[in-house]
């Protein structure tokens, strides 16, 4: 029997598939750390993370069948990075406080105040669009922030930037993105 934690990603999905309960113990011990790392650096929580990680490997779990993931690595990474922003609206609707990321991020959508409130999902689609505009650099210190979680200086030792390149950088794209959304009639 093969170690579980040696798998390939097909080999678990096929476990996933046939509903072989090994499956998850094969992505707990491959991916588990990466999963919870992004669980704790986005809700800045052990307890969050931990809760973050049990509920996406039952996502993961209740999803494939129907779902045949072709990265499984990114596709876990994604419903780790989903449910912990919605652990941190819930903290924050809870005591208004919350996570420093999405304190930060939140600066840069407009508020209420004439502009049209949208879902979601359409204002992930509008970061995404504002985002295919941005230059690779550009693009990859946002989402190494907002998406991955890094510090400024994790994101300057990734991109050969300084930290002062990125700190700069992060608040012109948020500026920017400000603009983009306002132009856009969006609001939070």
């Amino acid at each position: 029997m093969q170690d579980t934690g040696t798998l390939a990603d097909r080999d678990i999905v096929e476990r996933l598939l046939s509903r072989d309960e090994t499956a998850l113990e094969a992505l707990g011990a491959k991916y588990g750390r990466l999963y919870r790392s992004l669980a704790v650096r986005l809700t800045g929580s052990d307890a969050d993370a931990e809760e973050c990680l049990n509920e996406a490997l039952l996502r993961i779990w209740d999803s494939v069948p129907p779902e045949r993931p072709g990265d499984l690595r990114a596709y876990g990474a994604r419903i780790v990075r989903n449910l912990a922003v919605d652990a941190v609206r819930r903290r924050c609707a809870d005591r208004r406080g919350g996570s420093e990321l999405v304190d930060e991020l939140r600066d840069a959508v407009p508020a209420g105040g004439g502009a049209d409130v949208v879902s979601d999902s359409a204002l992930s689609d509008l970061i995404d669009r504002f985002l295919r505009s941005c230059d690779s650099r550009t693009r990859t210190v946002f989402v190494l922030r907002y998406w991955h979680g890094l510090g400024e200086d994790e994101i300057a030792g990734r991109t050969g930037l300084r930290r002062p390149g990125v700190h700069t950088s992060l608040a012109r794209t948020k500026k920017r993105l400000r603009d983009y959304l306002e132009k856009e009639g969006v609001s939070l």
